[in-house]
């Protein structure tokens, strides 16, 4: 029941007359998973659908286990005397709240393209984000059959157990590579390969006034694009505060079937949560 750096002692079992144990290793490992579970904060929960948002304090350079590991006696206590994150507490639920309502724009950006033909509203606003000069209705019929299978797997991903969002610490400290640097100041990221758990990275840039769409809106986009870039590997050709209007020259059919911010706009069209300035502003070249 104590509060602070000594319920984190406490609780690891191992403190005994207030000395450390012999066992130094696997004391320091039990803090740093204390230290992790009080920075983990669950934002949203519906049956067995969780969305955590882990929020380290800003002196955290590394994950704890590693930091906590190399870290010297007084500079453990310190980290674990820390109680706030990087985050507000409302940014956090705002962050959860996006989850849901990516999933639920991306459920019916799917319905509204199973019923897309040629003229209708739906047809329309998929070849407002993807074709070119060029491009015929049976290669845009094509394709958004393509795009309803990968709106299932966004689908997927966003009413799975279990969804991570966080920054990575290590890209806190000294940025190494021009790599580091993109990371850094990207709004988000996700990592392509293999993840036991859906984690999504985000970084400070993102509570920052997007110039396009505003407010938690844009998070809900952000999400929507990341899990794009995860599940079909898309890339980033060109962004939306750059123009991603369809042109032979500049983004064509073949680019932008593969372009993480023409599949998050569409989704946000069609689910009808773009204004008509959001949708000019995203299409001037």
């Amino acid at each position: 029941m104590a509060q602070g750096a000594e319920g984190v002692l406490i609780a690891t079992g191992e403190l005994k007359s207030g000395k450390a144990p012999k066992d130094d290793r696997k004391f320091r490992r039990k803090i740093a998973a204390l230290c992790f579970a009080q920075h983990f904060f669950l934002e949203a929960r519906y049956g067995d659908h969780h969305v955590w948002v882990l929020d380290l304090p800003f002196i955290y350079k590394d994950w704890p286990s590693i930091q906590i590991a190399k870290a010297n006696p007084g500079q453990i206590d310190t980290l674990i005397k820390l109680s706030e994150g990087r985050l507000e507490e409302k940014h956090r639920e705002q962050l959860g709240q996006a989850v849901t309502h990516a999933a639920a724009y991306t459920e019916k950006a799917h319905a509204m393209l199973s019923q897309a033909q040629p003229g209708n509203r739906a047809w329309e606003i998929a070849k407002r984000w993807f074709a070119d000069e060029e491009t015929s209705d049976a290669m845009l019929q094509k394709f958004i059959g393509e795009m309803m299978s990968g709106l299932r797997k966004f689908i997927n991903v966003l009413r799975s157990n279990k969804i991570v969002l966080l920054d990575h610490p290590q890209l806190r400290g000294k940025i190494m590579t021009q790599d580091d640097r993109d990371l850094f100041e990207a709004e988000a990221f996700v990592f392509k390969g293999n993840d036991p758990v859906s984690a999504i990275y985000i970084q400070q840039v993102l509570f920052k006034e997007n110039p396009i769409v505003k407010g938690p809106r844009n998070f809900a986009r952000l999400l929507v694009h990341e899990i794009a870039h995860r599940e079909l590997k898309t890339e980033d050709h060109k962004s939306a505060t750059n123009g991603i209007k369809p042109t032979k020259g500049r983004l064509p059919f073949a680019q932008t079937c593969n372009n993480s911010d023409s599949w998050a706009f569409c989704v946000m069209d069609l689910a009808d949560m773009l204004t008509p300035l959001e949708i000019a502003r995203a299409r001037i070249i």
